[in-house]
């Protein structure tokens, strides 16, 4: 006997919006790395809102060449750390295209990580029965930016907060406690970054004083609930010789 396939997890997708003949006849890319809600996308395209689905794939990143051929009309993409580079390839070689990120909850750090993208939309993976996603392509089809509720709502919260982090901390300490969010201690942070061990405690000492915090665990919990750890760490950075290093390799004696 045939084993029965488990019911999804999501609901079902809602009817067409109201201005739904805007998305008749789109040319859509579906670049998400959750398979099921990518087949789920798939449906809501084809059968409910006359989309013609051109290429499925994992991330934008894994699809460019595919994206390059297919001139697809809107992207929904994943969130991804590489995704500011591919999105400058995109907009070179696919002006015409809009990317629309979905995202899943939002919190303060991906309000802030997306905030420097040229996006067309930021649509919540969680929005009810794919409404958000459906208003999103249409918002856009329309030649109109959409931005979800929750991150407009966040986003003001953090331009009011004079304690808000993007207002307290410089872009390295912002990565640094990217790494401070997925538990790395001072000699893997050093290491992530090229810098020595004492170079990595003292950014840790000057994130939580300027957080008001007196421990490395509550520093963690911090970021955490921010959302710093929503996203893998920055890019690794190669180890550098130091001056001092340098210096004393150039005085050094030839050997006999």
């Amino acid at each position: 006997m045939a084993t029965p396939v488990p019911t999804p997890s999501f609901p079902p997708p809602l009817p067409p919006p109201a201005d739904a003949g805007l998305l008749m006849s789109a040319r859509v890319a579906l670049t998400h790395p959750n398979p099921l809600l990518t087949d789920l996308l798939h449906l809501s395209c084809a059968n409910l809102w006359g989309c013609a689905v051109v290429v499925r794939a994992s991330s934008p990143e894994s699809a460019l060449p595919q994206l390059t051929a297919a001139e697809p009309d809107l992207i929904l993409a994943g969130l991804t750390e590489r995704l500011p580079e591919t999105l400058v390839h995109l907009r070179r070689v696919l002006p015409r295209a809009r990317l629309i990120l979905l995202v899943p909850l939002l919190n303060e750090y991906l309000v802030h990580f997306v905030s420097r993208l040229e996006l067309s939309g930021i649509a919540e993976e969680a929005s009810a029965s794919f409404g958000g996603i459906a208003a999103a392509m249409a918002a856009v089809r329309a030649g109109h930016r959409y931005l979800c509720p929750r991150y407009t709502e966040l986003a003001m919260q953090s331009r009011q907060d004079p304690r808000s982090f993007t207002k307290l901390l410089t872009p390295r300490q912002v990565a640094v406690l990217r790494c401070i969010a997925h538990s790395m201690d001072d000699d893997d942070v050093g290491a992530h970054f090229g810098i020595i061990r004492s170079t990595a405690k003292r950014h840790r000492a000057n994130l939580m004083h300027k957080l008001d915090l007196h421990s490395s665990q509550l520093l963690t919990h911090q970021a955490q609930r921010l959302g710093f750890n929503c996203i893998s760490p920055p890019p690794r950075t190669p180890a550098r010789r130091t001056s001092l290093c340098l210096r004393s390799r150039a005085g050094r004696k030839p050997s006999k």
